[in-house]
This record gives structure tokens, sequence and C-alpha cells, in this order.
């Protein structure tokens, strides 16, 4: 029975691959998981494009029409959820910029916002998004208040200890839901409902 490439094939997908330790093709996976090979496909090289998995092109050899095959690495393997992918060609951008946010919170252990944007080489905007996630999250907590009219920076550090892979924000584009999961841990925590944070400074 065929499916549409749904939020729940979507998943299966993931899964599917996250117990995988071998290459496999769109052609493969299409007959794993019973979806269409085209929705595979898109998904898979979307996933690569990402980041998220490994495309292994086949030798010269193997012929034109030979398949790509995909292969999910251990970092990726850890994320029990396959994360919500934003525009096409941005996602690539948006997760290489919070990796590197991530790994500037664990280095710097308390910061401002100038500070990280420096540190970890990203806009003002991308930090701002971030930031204000983990906070509602739980994952940050403010240590100083800023105040716009003295110019005093908000201060910001981890609020406890967490593992080195970035935590993955997701939207959910039936319910609009948005979570922060940590993938060190596997913990989903909801935010979207959460009373909107004051401004960051």
């Amino acid at each position: 029975m065929l499916y549409a490439m749904t939020n729940s094939i979507r998943h299966h997908l993931w899964n599917a691959l996250r117990h995988r330790n071998d290459p496999v093709s769109a052609g493969e996976m299409a007959r794993a998981t019973g979806a269409q090979n085209r929705s595979v496909q898109r998904r898979l090289s979307r996933w690569a494009k990402a980041g998220l998995l490994e495309a292994i092109k086949p030798p010269i050899e193997a012929g034109q029409n030979a398949p790509i095959h995909y292969v999910m690495p251990e970092e990726t393997r850890r994320l029990i959820e396959p994360p919500a992918l934003l525009e096409q060609g941005k996602f690539g951008t948006y997760r290489n910029g919070r990796i590197a946010m991530w790994r500037a919170m664990r280095v710097l252990k308390s910061f401002d916002l100038v500070q990280l944007t420096i540190t970890a080489e990203v806009s003002m905007g991308s930090a701002k998004v971030f930031v204000s996630a983990l906070l509602r999250a739980e994952i940050l907590r403010r240590v100083v208040r800023g105040h716009a009219a003295t110019g005093q920076r908000s201060i910001y550090a981890l609020n406890g200890t967490f593992g080195p892979s970035a935590p993955v924000i997701s939207v959910d584009r039936k319910d609009r839901a948005t979570t922060v999961l940590d993938p060190n841990t596997g913990i989903t925590r909801e935010i979207s409902a959460r009373s909107p944070l004051p401004p960051l400074f």
C-alpha cells in the first residue's frame, strides 16, 4: 500500500534510517516503508542537503542510472525525531549557525547577545530567535536582566549541564506547535504555549 509523505511516514522513514547501519537507496527505503519512491527520494535528498544524511554517489563504472545511497551519521542518529526543515536550501545555514551558537554557549559559560553573535559569527536576528527558544525551553536562564535605556545588556547562561549536540527547534506544520528537542537526552519540550518573553537586549 502506498502512502503520501505525511508527518507519519516522515517519522517512519526517519526511524527506519536510524536503525540502518548500511548505505541504502531511495528505492530500498520506499519498499521498506511503503511510501512512493519519488517522495522518499525528495525527502532523502533534502535531509542530505541539510547535513542530516551522508549521500554516497555510485562509482562511475556503476553506470549513469545507478542510485545514490544514503547513510545516517552517528551524530544525526541521536535525534529521535526528524528536525522540521525550514525553507528549501536554507536549513543547512540555520542548522550550522545554531551549532556554532551552541558551541559558543558551552565555551563562554555566560554571555550577552553581542558576544554570542561575534563568537558564533551569526546575525543578531538568528541569535535572538535561538536564545528566545532556549529560554522558553528552560535550557538557558537570564542571569542579568538588561535595560535598553541604560545600555545594560542581558547576560545569559546554560540552565544546567547539557551535552555537545545542539538543541533542535521544530514546528509542526499541522498544529503549529513549537518544540525544542535535546538530542543528547531525547527530551522534547513544548514551548509554543508559553507566555511571551520580554524583549531581548
